[in-house]
């Protein structure tokens, strides 16, 4: 098998934003992503992420849905990518709601945003304290 040439990679989901916990800190019974250890990355990180996929065209940061996501942090990852030409997108649990999502896009051009992925929490305080643990 042929070596991967790391400058054809073109879309990247990254996954990031929970504020150094070893985990997601969401308990949703139905979600693809249980059991899978996520942290807060560093700024670090990420520009050496942009060194070495110089051609990303597009990337997905998934981390948000987590209750105790960094959204500065996501933020400003999301900021460098767009200065670099790079569209966005991301999720959002719906988790602080309106407020989470102006965090988010804060000096982010809407031409830039590819989507928004966004769901809709319990009705009730007993619903989400299920779903999010």
């Amino acid at each position: 098998m042929p070596a991967i040439n790391l400058k054809e990679i073109e879309y990247v989901t990254l996954y990031t934003g929970n504020n150094g916990s070893d985990a997601c800190t969401c308990n949703c019974p139905c979600c693809s992503q249980k059991n899978r250890n996520r942290y807060q990355g560093t700024i670090k990180q990420a520009i050496e992420m942009f060194k070495v996929l110089p051609n990303m065209k597009q990337l997905y940061l998934f981390g948000n849905p987590d209750v105790t996501v960094d959204v500065d942090f996501c933020n400003e990852i999301l900021s460098m990518a767009v200065s670099r030409n790079k569209r966005v997108c991301f999720s959002t649990s719906g988790v602080g709601g309106k407020q989470v999502l102006t965090k988010l896009l804060n000096g982010i051009p809407a031409h830039m945003v590819d989507y928004i992925s966004f769901s809709f929490d319990g009705t009730t305080k007993e619903e989400m304290s299920f779903l999010k643990g």
